[in-house]
This record gives structure tokens, C-alpha cells and sequence, in this order.
């Protein structure tokens, strides 16, 4: 109900009832003494108040800015859609490929023998080259095939620690291409260094691959504090053997895995540690030297 038109009712029964009320027919005769006078000013004061009320409303809603329309919901072209999205990927540049081997080279990874795949995974003297052939590997599809016999030679010959240490190191390699199978496979890759390790706990390949493969889980899973132990392990381990270059990096990423945890003096005191050891160690004096310096 508008505001407007009940006033406007209410102001026109109250005029008429002050009409009414001054020429009603007196059933006696009453003098108009000042009280009378006194009710008749107070009405038309509040008639006058009543006035203004309605004139300010009036203005009000004149100056009030209309109601928002509502406005049509627009039309959906599927074809301006589609030929949008076609432009979006015209545009954007083509994304790498994990290998630019030759086609050639490529047909050869296709069509050599798993005996010699075999052969060539168990030979290879550095990580890197084993992640080069795991590369060429996944780039012709042959990583499952491979998977599937290294897997059967671990159950036929489950004392040759050298098939174990090939699963691992496949799965490592298999998790940083298969992002989404992350954690399934540095599983496999952790039962198959434990397959090393539960009987032979000094195993320093295994033990260092094993405390690597830890730091490449999500942080949010919690893995840390278990790579830290792993490595003070291989640490104590490797005490026991003649020092070789190799043994330099566990004090490098043992320290690394301090200074993410935040612990930043326990990081310096690793790797200062590692340095007063092989001192040859690059990687180990670039720390270093800009906190001594």
C-alpha cells in the first residue's frame, strides 16, 4: 500500500471530522471559553504538520532514482565460442617436448631388444645418464614394458641388489615425467631400496638413493623429517668408507633440507662440516662462503 494515498485519506477525515466537529448541532449551548479555542488550534497545527509530511514525501520520491531495469541475460553463440577457443590455442606456443631426439634415433629406441635396454639401465656410471635413457625411454613408449620385466627379475633373482636398485631408480625417474602418480611410484622406488637395505643397512647406494627419493615428496605429506634421519644415516655410513668426491653431497643436501625446514644455523653447521671434509667441494664452499664472508 503507498504511502502517498493513505496520507492524503488520513488528511481529508481529519478535515472533515474538524468540520464536522465545528458545525455539529450542540445538544446545549457551550460557551467558547479558552479551552475550546485551545483544542480548535491544536488540530490545525497538526493538520498544518500533516501538510508538510505530504509535500516532503512528494519531493522525495521525486528526487529517488528510478528502479534498475533488469537487463536480459545475453545469448551464448556455441560457434563464437569454438572459434574463440580455437584462436586461444593458435596463440599460445606449442609446449616442449621432454626429448628432441631425431626421428631416427627414436626408431632405434623402438626397435632395439629389452635384453639390451636391460643391460644399458644396470651399466649406467651416473644419475644423469640414467635419467637420459629413462628419457629416450618414455619418449617412445616403452617405459611399462621395461617396468614389467625389471619387476619379474627382481622376483626371479630377489638377491642381486642390482635389479632392486634399477626399479628404484626407475621409479624416481618415472615420478618426475607422471606427475600425477607422484607418490604411487616413490613408493615403489622406497620398497625397492628397503629391498636392499633390510639386510644389508650399510649399503651406501642404496641408502642414498633411498634418502633422495624422500625429498621429492610434497612437503604437505610430511617426508622431511624422515629425509633428515636418511642422511645422517648415509652420513654415519659413509664415515666407515674411504671418502670419495660423491660422499660430499649428503652433507650438501643435508643441509639444504635444514635451511628449508628453517633452520638455518643447523644448515651452516652441515655444510661447514661437509666442507672441513672435501674441501674441493664447490657446491658445499658456495654455502659457505657468503655466510663467512
Amino acid at each position: 500500500m503507498k504511502a502517498a494515498p493513505v496520507l492524503g485519506t488520513l488528511l481529508a477525515l481529519v478535515a472533515g471530522g474538524m468540520a464536522t466537529w465545528l458545525h455539529r448541532e450542540p445538544r446545549h449551548e457551550v460557551s467558547a471559553d479558552s479551552a475550546a479555542l485551545e483544542t480548535i488550534d491544536g488540530l490545525e497545527r497538526h493538520l498544518t504538520r500533516l501538510l508538510e509530511d505530504v509535500e516532503a514525501l512528494g519531493a522525495g520520491r521525486a528526487a529517488a532514482p528510478p528502479q534498475a531495469q533488469r537487463v536480459p541475460e545475453a545469448s551464448i553463440d556455441p560457434e563464437a565460442i569454438e572459434a574463440a577457443f580455437q584462436r586461444w590455442s593458435q596463440a599460445r606456443p606449442a609446449p616442449p617436448r621432454r626429448s628432441e631426439a631425431p626421428s631416427d634415433e627414436q626408431d632405434f629406441w623402438r626397435s632395439c631388444s629389452l635384453d639390451w635396454i636391460l643391460r644399458q639401465l644396470r651399466s649406467s656410471k651416473t644419475s644423469d645418464e640414467f635419467a637420459a635413457l629413462w628419457t629416450k625411454l618414455h619418449d617412445v613408449g616403452r617405459v611399462e614394458e621395461v617396468l614389467e620385466e625389471v619387476e619379474a627379475l627382481r622376483s626371479r633373482e630377489p638377491e642381486n641388489d642390482q635389479w632392486h636398485l634399477v626399479a628404484g631408480y626407475s621409479y624416481i625417474e618415472k615420478s618426475l615425467i607422471e606427475i600425477d602418480r607422484r607418490t604411487e611410484d616413490l613408493e615403489k622406488a622406497d620398497r625397492a631400496f628397503e629391498a636392499v637395505l633390510r639386510d644389508r643397512p650399510d649399503h651406501w647406494e642404496a641408502r642414498r638413493a633411498k634418502a633422495f627419493a624422500l625429498t621429492l615428496w610434497p612437503a604437505l605429506l610430511g617426508k622431511g623429517g624422515e629425509a633428515i634421519r636418511q642422511y645422517e644415516l648415509l652420513i654415519e655410513t659413509q664415515s666407515h668408507l674411504p671418502p670419495t668426491p660423491r660422499h660430499a653431497e649428503s652433507f650438501l643436501y643435508l643441509g639444504n633440507l635444514h635451511f628449508n625446514r628453517g633452520d638455518k644455523a643447523k644448515a651452516k653447521e652441515v655444510w661447514r662440516q661437509g666442507l672441513e671434509l672435501f674441501p674441493e667441494s664447490d657446491a658445499l664452499l658456495e654455502k659457505v662462503a657468503p655466510t663467512d664472508g
